[in-house]
């Protein structure tokens, strides 16, 4: 078996084929990610957050009494995390786009590293459960459809990384399409899970404040 094929792993299989995933790009982005997240954190100590009005705890409290129109929030996730998708396919077409890529993976361990942190130095282990709260449960569909989507567009932009023996051009774009329809079917329920249950989550986690 040739090196190229260790870079692979099958992910789910499926009655005329598989889907597979190039671990050394999924790789990649964990490692970029953590780097983001680092960065975030080291920010957040560095500049202080006790200053600023950002998650204060009047904000908790506005949010623990918001009223929440399902409809209407469920049409503004799907736009907005539409939205990013389509951005993120577009800037993976472009010349640069492996490296901007990177720095959308960075930047989103960035966002989670500086929240956590600005949520423990506030409100100590408090801070820790609001954080999560925030997140839950709809980045355990988001990150891996995001992964998901970036895989196939790093797979796109690497032609040589992308063969693997045996392995036909008409099996290769069926098991994309797999993919693309999968990533898009966990987005989707990422989003219904942002829109019904985190906002009953965050105001669970509210109470203890």
């Amino acid at each position: 078996m040739k090196a190229e094929t260790s870079f692979w792993i099958i992910t789910c299989m499926a009655r005329e084929g598989c889907l597979v995933l190039n671990i050394g790009k999924v790789q990649k982005q964990v490692i970029l990610f953590l780097a983001g997240f680092v960065l975030g954190v080291l920010y957040i100590y560095m500049i202080g957050c006790r200053e600023t009005d950002f998650l204060g705890i009047q904000s908790l409290m506005q949010i623990s009494f918001l009223e929440i129109g399902y409809r209407e929030y469920f049409l503004y996730l799907l736009k907005k995390r539409g939205l990013l998708g389509i951005g993120i396919v577009l800037i993976g077409m472009t010349a640069a786009g492996q490296l901007l890529l990177a720095g959308i993976v960075m930047y989103f361990g960035m966002s989670i590293g500086g929240m956590l942190s600005v949520m423990i130095l506030r409100y100590g282990w408090k801070g820790i459960l609001l954080s999560l709260s925030f997140c839950l449960p709809q980045d355990l569909f988001y990150i891996p459809a995001v992964s998901m989507g970036i895989s196939l567009l790093a797979v796109r932009g690497g032609q040589k990384s992308d063969r693997m023996p045996g392995y036909h051009m008409g099996e290769k774009k069926k098991n994309r399409l797999k993919q693309i329809f999968l990533a898009l079917g966990v987005t989707i329920i990422g989003i219904l899970a942002e829109c019904y249950v985190n906002p009953m989550l965050v105001k669970t986690v509210l109470k203890i404040f």
